[in-house]
């Protein structure tokens, strides 16, 4: 919600319905008195509509991620993910990364945007079991695509935190690092994809991030 404030007034946007508060009579916003006074509460919530459509007009609610500098990281929290995955904790906070990679049709993609055309190393960062080796992951933008195999197993345990109240965010853990190979960066905004081609067992890996650096 949003509220527009006057001298006398304070009219408050909420979905289901505005509300309005007379601040000289009812300074405390006891009583909602916008049902009695229709005409002031539509000048409000015009004004209101106005200043926002005005505020928002550049908003975009995926920020591409630049690819300019030497080195990149691309990290699931910030992807646009499709099929089954799911993050361990479940809001895609700073420290969560994506399990359930079970299908060739999961994807992760990000929106990337380079200045200058060039190639860079991609990394994975992932765990995965000795189990689940033998998984092949691709890594395309604009019709290049780097592809290589999952066979070194990293699993390590959840790092204890000495938290006196259990976290509702997720508890972090170390990261192996594997190259996928030399990637042509294209100028321009473009969406850069993580997919897997072959699955090898029940599961790719656990995914925390793409490392993209300069050759």
């Amino acid at each position: 919600p949003g509220s527009i404030r006057t001298s006398q007034y304070r009219y408050v946007a909420k979905n289901e319905k505005p509300e309005l508060y007379d601040m000289i009579a009812d300074p405390n916003q006891q009583k909602d008195i916008s049902d009695g006074n229709v005409e002031i509460v539509n000048t409000f919530n015009a004004q209101y509509n106005s200043w926002f459509e005005d505020a928002s007009k550049d908003y975009q609610p995926i920020k591409p991620i630049s690819l300019d500098a030497n080195f990149a990281e691309l990290p699931a929290f910030d992807s646009q993910f499709l099929g089954e995955l799911r993050f361990i904790e479940g809001h895609g906070w700073a420290h969560d990364y994506l399990v359930n990679w079970t299908s060739t049709k999961d994807e992760m993609t990000w929106l990337v945007n380079s200045n200058i055309e060039k190639e860079m190393t991609v990394f994975l960062r992932y765990t995965c079991p000795k189990t689940d080796l033998g998984s092949k992951v691709s890594v395309s933008l604009t019709g290049n695509i780097v592809s290589n195999t999952i066979i070194k197993a990293f699993d390590p345990p959840m790092i204890i935190s000495p938290d006196r109240v259990v976290r509702q965010e997720s508890y972090e853990k170390d990261w192996a690092l594997m190259e996928i190979g030399k990637l042509k960066i294209t100028k321009g905004q473009n969406l850069l994809k993580l997919s897997v081609q072959e699955i090898a067992h029940s599961k790719v890996a656990d995914f925390k991030s793409l490392i993209l650096k300069d050759i």
